[in-house]
């Protein structure tokens, strides 16, 4: 078999194996408030209104981020129909890109071991996969960084001018790209992270052959046009309060929002990047006491500890935020294994063998603790909790068995394939309780009947975004307990979503409108209450 042939091979099973976790029961799973349906029903409305310039949701114009992730959403509705699937599809394409994009770029500078590994630790990553399965612009926005700062360790690398320039170019495109996805933090992580690596190597003469200054500049007006188009045929006010708010208010915080806690993505990264976590203090024992430096190493390091900084730094914290940290930590611990399989001259790693004994011991006991609260708390969870448990104990003792016989690498290839299929269950069971406790779905099928009856429908709270996407019309958001019991003592037929804790909060208003409550979420109406409450 021919290198090129090989090479193939490899790719096309990795995407197989990836792609299955991606899109197993993709459009299966409702939309999960509140965030998914905001993007999901936005570009569901751009197509009804013509307006593919200004997003709009709940037909209001929403314009706190730019317009391309939209574009995306309203292309795979154009082809393939409104409905979860076609929502979440931009996501899933744009995690199989970056599958692809390291794999290429890691098979180039450590070749096709250090490849395949990487791109399986990253694919059997929550951290990875589970933004690949939202509705929502991260993944999107990922990607074009990943290939951003690809590009620019590829241009750094290259001693041939006229390739340099070309890597270089492709380099600010995709920070163009970025841009239009989520504003200036598309064009500034991949500039600061280029900048203190070649600061890390010393080599700041490279500055010269980015041509920084002139490009940037070009860059920067590249990325205005949408803004521009904003700011003076739609709303300057609403141009100027969404630059307050989305970009200086989620650094520096704004009115009514404190700062997310300092610790916040040291819990992410913990469990986002399971099964790997615990074999951290192995590879880093290994990169720091028995393998020589290495550029590519030290440049994924400068990339992880800058971006984790500063999200870390910044006053609004969501897990999603640092998707493309599972790329570049994949990356890394796929160079210190290969590195310290080729220089060791132990068969049988102790550290290895140590900490999955410790992942494996670890998932023993969370399992058998979680089994009990379940029995006690949540007793029609305990199949779908039993299974989760076994995800972590099988791929624990397949690894450990592997390591124990000499086959580290063997070992790690097999720890991230049955962690990726152990997917099916966490799936099949996480379906129902993001149905009952994350989405309006649900509760919007069982009250079908009185739903169609309502000429008014209003929200009680901002977590239902989920309502103008599965009623396909206007929902009234977020309104005060006078309004809402004024509409409801009025002529019109009025419902009124709100959650129990809101509802039990104001019990003595509510209660003579109270016609279904389930799932944390409660229906009041004036022409079908029951009265009864939950």
């Amino acid at each position: 078999m021919t290198i090129q042939l090989k090479t193939t091979a490899v790719l096309m099973c990795l995407l197989g194996i990836v792609g299955f976790g991606l899109f197993y029961k993709l459009g299966a799973v409702p939309l999960a408030d509140p965030d998914e349906p905001r993007y999901a029903e936005s570009g569901r409305e751009m197509i009804e209104l013509g307006s593919y310039m200004v997003p709009y949701f709940n037909y209001e114009p929403r314009i706190n981020k730019p317009v391309l992730y939209y574009w995306s959403i309203c292309a795979s509705y154009m082809v393939l129909g409104v409905s979860e699937f076609s929502a979440r599809l931009p996501s899933a394409l744009a995690a199989l890109a970056v599958i692809i994009a390291a794999f290429f770029f890691m098979n180039r500078f450590c070749g096709l071991a250090a490849a395949a590994l990487s791109c399986l630790i990253m694919g059997s990553s929550p951290l990875f996969f589970v933004p690949g399965r939202l509705s929502m612009p991260d993944m999107v926005l990922g990607l074009f960084m990943v290939l951003s700062l690809f590009s620019f360790y590829l241009g750094w690398q290259e001693q041939n001018q006229s390739r340099k320039k070309r890597w270089y170019i492709v380099f600010y495109f995709f920070q163009v790209v970025a841009a239009w996805i989520k504003g200036p933090v598309g064009i500034l992580i991949p500039l600061v992270v280029a900048a203190l690596s070649l600061w890390r190597a010393r080599d700041l003469q490279e500055l010269k052959n980015m041509r920084l200054w002139r490009s940037l500049l070009l860059v920067l007006v590249l990325s205005l046009p949408w803004y521009a188009y904003i700011y003076f045929f739609v709303n300057q006010s609403a141009m100027a309060a969404m630059s307050t708010k989305e970009t200086v208010g989620r650094i520096f915080g704004s009115s009514g929002h404190a700062f997310d806690p300092l610790y916040f993505y040291f819990i992410v990264i913990m469990p986002g990047l399971l099964p790997w976590t615990f074999l951290l203090p192995w590879a880093l024992y290994k990169r720091f006491r028995m393998l020589e430096p290495s550029r590519l190493r030290t440049f994924l390091e400068v990339w992880f500890v800058f971006v984790f900084t500063f999200f870390t730094l910044c006053a609004i914290k969501k897990p999603q935020y640092v998707v493309m940290l599972s790329c570049v930590f994949a990356a890394w611990f796929a160079t210190v294994v290969t590195d310290t399989l080729r220089v060791s001259s132990c068969r049988r790693d102790i550290g290895l063998i140590a900490s999955l004994f410790v992942f494996l011991t670890v998932s023993i006991v969370g399992a058998s603790r979680g089994f009990t609260w379940l029995s006690k708390n949540q007793p029609d969870l305990i199949v779908g909790g039993m299974g989760m448990g076994l995800t972590l104990i099988v791929p624990a003792l397949a690894a450990l068995w592997l390591s124990a016989r000499g086959h580290a690498r063997s070992a790690l290839v097999a720890l991230s394939l049955v962690t990726l299929l152990s997917l099916v269950p966490a799936v099949s069971y996480g379906t129902a309780w993001v149905e009952k406790q994350r989405s309006i779905k649900a509760f919007l099928q069982e009250n079908e009947a009185v739903i169609a009856q309502a000429t008014e429908i209003y929200a009680g709270v901002k977590i239902f975004n989920g309502l103008p996407f599965y009623l396909r019309r206007q929902v009234v958001m977020d309104t005060e307990e006078d309004l809402l019991v004024q509409k409801l003592q009025g002529p019109e037929r009025c419902l009124v979503f709100t959650s129990d804790k809101r509802y039990n909060h104001n019990r003595e208003l509510f209660a003579p409108y109270l016609t279904a409550a389930k799932y944390g979420k409660v229906l009041l109406s004036n022409f079908a209450a029951k009265g009864v409450a939950p």
